[in-house]
């Protein structure tokens, strides 16, 4: 575990904003889940409230780590980071992770390091489809699966029979994707 800290700290020392710090920090191939501080400062950059990395270059700079880099652990825990901006960011970040939902296409993933890596690397495989699903609904209607709506305020409350009919499918693929992912 000691060895993992330096090795983070090491390689965290060349990197040249706050961001690449966190982004290294956060995604490290280690077991450790990645520090609340970490996932909030990337999330904060691809939210487009860091001045010195645009929103664009941040989700480049993950998307970019997250092909790079075929281990296993490093392409999960930049998936999760995904997912909770996805979760917890504003809706500028969520446009900034819509303009280019290619960037969850993993379908060909396969870390053959170790046998624990295959297995993983199956789960990453669905998880990935499932962001897909999911960025691909909340770049259609935000306000449909955003968190802390009464129930009169509902979207849905609002709809039409024709609107209803064209909404339920894609909520469908999300929720089958999500189940796909484990069973």
């Amino acid at each position: 575990m000691a060895m993992n800290q330096f090795a983070r700290q090491v390689t965290a020392f060349a990197a040249s904003s706050f961001f690449d710090k966190a982004k290294i920090k956060g995604t490290f191939d280690d077991f450790d889940a990645p520090k609340e501080k970490h996932i909030q400062t990337m999330i904060w950059s691809l939210s487009g409230q860091n001045p010195e990395t645009p929103e664009s270059e941040a989700f480049r700079s993950l998307v970019e780590r997250m092909q790079k880099k075929k281990e296993w652990k490093i392409v999960l825990k930049t998936l999760i980071v995904f997912h909770r901006a996805m979760d917890d960011g504003d809706q500028r970040c969520i446009d900034t992770i819509s303009s280019n939902t290619h960037a969850f296409n993993l379908a060909n993933f396969l870390d053959k390091s170790t046998t624990l890596a295959w297995d993983h690397s199956v789960f990453i495989r669905k998880y990935s489809f499932y962001l897909e699903e999911k960025i691909h609904n909340l770049s259609r209607r935000t306000s449909v699966l955003r968190k802390g709506k009464a129930r009169e305020d509902s979207v849905f409350n609002n709809m039409s029979i024709e609107e209803l009919r064209d909404e339920i499918p894609p909520l469908q693929a999300q929720l089958r994707a999500l189940l796909d992912v484990f069973f």
